[in-house]
């Protein structure tokens, strides 16, 4: 038989879990236009760490903090453990992710073949070909033929 303290520390671990997973999910709810800023790090015990794109950011997020805080304790307060409240924001600066890894890859072959650049709509015909087979031979096509 489990001692009763091993018990509660269970249920105590999955509620807070529970409330993290709901945190994350309801995230672009809680934060509105600001998720285009910032993105949720981590959570650790009470606080909340954002990852700020834009170092100016931070100190506006810092200023609403308070805000943010009680958004996300009316938004989780049922799902919460008796007692528990999130207590602050603290937020980080953050390298913004590209959301088309596909043309950033394109862009470095290139880049790294020759010091010559396709012309925007060559790039932009060949991000259109679903192969990254396809799409590489094209690149070093145009690099040979455009070599002089």
């Amino acid at each position: 038989m489990k001692p009763l303290a091993s018990l509660v520390d269970l249920l105590l671990m999955r509620a807070q879990s529970d409330w993290q997973v709901k945190l994350r999910s309801e995230w672009p709810t809680i934060m509105g236009d600001l998720t285009k800023r910032t993105r949720l790090e981590r959570i650790h015990d009470s606080t909340v760490v954002l990852g700020v794109y834009d170092s100016h950011w931070i100190h506006e997020l810092h200023a609403m903090s308070w805000m943010i805080v009680q958004r996300i304790n009316q938004a989780l307060s049922s799902t919460f453990p008796a007692g528990f409240k999130i207590t602050a924001i603290h937020c980080i600066w953050v390298y913004q992710q590209k959301k088309d890894k596909k043309k950033v890859l394109i862009e470095q072959k290139v880049h790294a073949a020759s010091a010559i650049k396709p012309p925007l709509h060559a790039l932009q015909s060949i991000q259109k070909i679903g192969s990254a087979d396809l799409q590489q031979a094209l690149l070093a096509y145009y690099m040979r033929c455009n070599r002089g």
